[in-house]
């Protein structure tokens, strides 16, 4: 059962080929159960990441996972160093990760870290950005497939 406001959890299953072990970023990451996007990852196929939220309202939330959580501003992070230390943890020798997720509000603050993340750098399987196009119109969303088409990767699905 997905646990996320739209099935993300399940299709980054399906696009890993429901990869046991594998490693996730999730930035703006809300509660830690309800509507999120790696707890079931995380749950039922043992995968291992760290979580990042502004919000203080769902640390406690948070307690219940064995994951890595940071209640801090999403442009104050290093990720460099964490997901430098995440690889570490695990002996990874690749700056390679399974899953990244970003749903920052409001979209146009997803789109700024979009481009603050060192993606030129590390690489993920998948990645799922929130970019209420519904809502703003296709600046955002035109913006993001752009940038991660330059830098290598391919749309499989704009909405899940």
């Amino acid at each position: 059962m997905s646990h996320s406001q739209a099935q993300q959890d399940l299709f980054v299953l399906k696009q890993t080929n429901f990869l046991k072990n594998g490693l996730f970023v999730d930035i703006a990451a809300a509660h830690a159960i309800e509507i999120n996007n790696t707890y079931l990852l995380e749950k039922n196929y043992n995968w291992d990441g760290i979580s990042i939220e502004i919000d203080s309202k769902y640390n406690e939330s948070w307690k219940e996972r064995k994951t890595k959580y940071l209640n801090l501003d999403a442009f104050s992070v290093d990720y460099k160093k964490i997901f430098d230390e995440l690889l570490k943890k695990h002996n990874k020798k690749f700056k390679h990760l399974n899953y990244l997720s970003l749903d920052l509000e409001p979209p146009e603050l997803t789109n700024k870290l979009l481009h603050f993340l060192p993606l030129d750098e590390f690489t993920f399987d998948v990645i799922t950005y929130e970019h209420d196009s519904y809502r703003v119109g296709e600046k955002y969303k035109n913006d993001a497939k752009c940038y991660l088409t330059n830098l290598g990767y391919s749309l499989v699905s704009e909405n899940i």
